[in-house]
């Protein structure tokens, strides 16, 4: 049996419905060998909702969870971090290292709006190498986000990520004082955030972070644009088109960011999942809620439009894998 740390955090708010159905998701798709240890950190979750997270551990208890009280903890450490529309608890994954010093090794932050599609051993497994941290690309294509001249303007060849699929080395944290180096660089008056610490992270460890592959921090917003774009492209600081299609077609763990969550109606390609999952937990009876008779008909062609989509992301799989094994099987030049 091998134990993977997982890490949340949430206040009482984004408990019903999305860390439920993170976790939920979590433990349906965990493998046989796998015991997850998760570390929730509340602010302020209430008994009744800690509770409604623990039962779901009970049939599974290989799994272990426990919640960690942090408020009062992050008020007094990043209270006067810029955070703006952010809920403070967003500064929670930078802090859980110190906070959690119990934890090493490897840890995996989750924010709570995911849905994890397969055991995470193999994301555990391919490790960090010499890294810190680990994350996703928030782009794949196209230029890099407007934030760079506000992050220190760090090297172009730096990738900005998305931090809410975060793999940690503990360890190597700690010693680097990364803690304490990132709240310092959210601090600098040159420096403006618009992301609050995932704007910190990438302006700290810019040019240090390992890049993981996009199917473990996916949102399917880029299923179209992996359909669309041409075979040729030039895909952002390098990203093959083959790892994208690949995410698409058999995402390891969905990020449904953004204004539009699939608990209320929605024409999302992967909602699916989402609506099945809160179904089965009990938190869905009849429609999702701002379903609409126009919204219905809307969903029936979204719904064809989206099996046409699939169908061209499997053609397009097919014609990179044989372009890729032909170019794998050209002889060298190389003297």
């Amino acid at each position: 049996m091998t134990e993977r740390t997982i890490f949340f955090a949430s206040d009482d708010r984004g408990v019903t419905p999305m860390l439920e159905v993170a976790v939920w998701s979590l433990l349906r798709y965990a493998g046989p060998e796998t015991a997850y240890r998760v570390v929730i950190l509340s602010d302020a979750i209430s008994k009744e909702k800690q509770a409604r997270l623990t039962a779901l551990f009970a049939e599974q208890p290989r799994h272990t969870v426990r919640f960690f009280e942090g408020h009062d903890a992050l008020q007094a450490r990043a209270a006067d971090l810029p955070h703006h529309a952010w809920p403070l608890t967003t500064w929670a994954r930078l802090f859980m290292p110190e906070f959690l010093p119990e934890c090493s090794g490897l840890a995996l932050y989750l924010d709570i709006d995911v849905y994890v599609c397969e055991d995470l051993g193999p994301l555990f497994e391919a490790g960090l190498g010499d890294a810190t941290i680990g994350c996703v690309p928030e782009k794949f294509y196209g230029d890099d986000l407007p934030t760079r001249a506000n992050l220190g303007n760090p090297p172009k060849e730096a990738r900005y990520v998305n931090a809410g699929v975060l793999l940690m080395d503990l360890d190597r944290w700690r010693q680097e004082r990364v803690t304490e180096r990132a709240a310092a660089f959210a601090r600098r008056p040159d420096i403006h955030l618009q992301c609050a610490d995932q704007d910190a992270l990438n302006g700290l460890l810019a040019g240090q972070i390992r890049m993981l592959h996009p199917r473990w921090n996916f949102s399917d917003g880029w299923i179209r644009r992996a359909a669309r774009l041409p075979i040729d492209a030039v895909w952002w600081r390098g990203l093959k088109p083959l790892e994208a299609v690949e995410a698409a077609l058999r995402p390891g763990i969905l990020h449904f960011w953004g204004p539009h969550k699939p608990y209320r109606c929605n024409h999302r390609p992967e909602g699916w999942r989402y609506e099945s999952a809160l179904r089965e937990l009990g938190l869905l009876h009849g429609a999702l809620p701002g379903t609409t008779f126009g919204k219905r008909v809307q969903n029936v062609f979204y719904r064809l439009f989206n099996r046409l989509l699939y169908a061209r992301l499997r053609r397009r799989l097919v014609t990179l894998r044989t372009q890729e094994q032909k170019t794998s099987q050209e002889p060298s030049h190389e003297q």
